[in-house]
């Protein structure tokens, strides 16, 4: 009875009610698995494809969509895209990622810590000062868009564990839609005790990421 009538829960469960339906509803929505899917494969989450014998690998390097999300570099770097087996990376910066497909293949898709990993290796290859295989895509162009991939990784792979409120139950978070060109606003309410909440604006293929805490008072 107590949780029937506390006003902060009812205001909570209005909220969304309104905004995301029945909350009885199964936590895992067509909508997030789309957003997600979509989300995660544009954010440079390569291992699925090294962990995956039936997926094509590349031996040859390649450098394609250098300034998007559906960039493929070398023979490591890209949604889908990954190196075959024995091959060599085709400069440094191909290395990151061949490390990166490594790293989560042994911790898993959600390892922030090979996401971060993967930033400051990059970082690394830029302040070296050298000039990558392509000449079609350079370093100046190639490594801005991994780092923004990277960062909704990160970002995600925050939302998705639990590590960020250490034990307290894993809930999924819920994802609205809503449309507002030339914005698609999506936000996340999650159901965590602080109430996390973040709005993605995302503007043509790539997205920023505004985490927003509010505290009961």
């Amino acid at each position: 009875m107590a949780a029937a009538t506390d006003p902060v829960r009812r205001r909570r469960g209005g909220l969304e009610r309104r905004m995301l339906g029945d909350p009885g509803r199964s936590r895992v929505s067509p909508a997030l698995a789309f957003v997600l899917l979509v989300v995660l494969s544009s954010s440079f989450v390569r291992g699925g494809a090294a962990a995956n014998p039936e997926v094509r690998c590349s031996r040859s390097c390649v450098a394609q969509n250098c300034n998007s999300i559906g960039i493929r570099y070398g023979k490591f770097c890209g949604v889908g895209w990954t190196g075959c087996p024995g091959e060599k990376p085709c400069d440094e910066l191909d290395g990151c990622c061949k490390a990166h497909d490594e790293c989560v293949e042994q911790k898993g898709l959600m390892s922030v810590k090979c996401h971060e990993k993967f930033k400051n290796c990059i970082r690394k290859v830029k302040k070296s000062g050298k000039d990558g295989f392509s000449e079609e895509c350079p370093y100046e162009t190639a490594i801005p868009t991994m780092i923004q991939g990277m960062d909704m990784a990160i970002l995600f792979s925050h939302f998705w564990r639990n590590d960020l409120y250490p034990g307290q139950p894993l809930l999924l978070p819920k994802i609205l839609p809503t449309a507002d060109l030339p914005f698609v606003k999506m936000a996340l309410v999650t159901q965590y005790p602080s109430d996390v909440q973040a709005i993605l604006l995302v503007r043509r293929s790539f997205a920023f990421a505004t985490p927003i805490v509010k505290s009961h008072t």
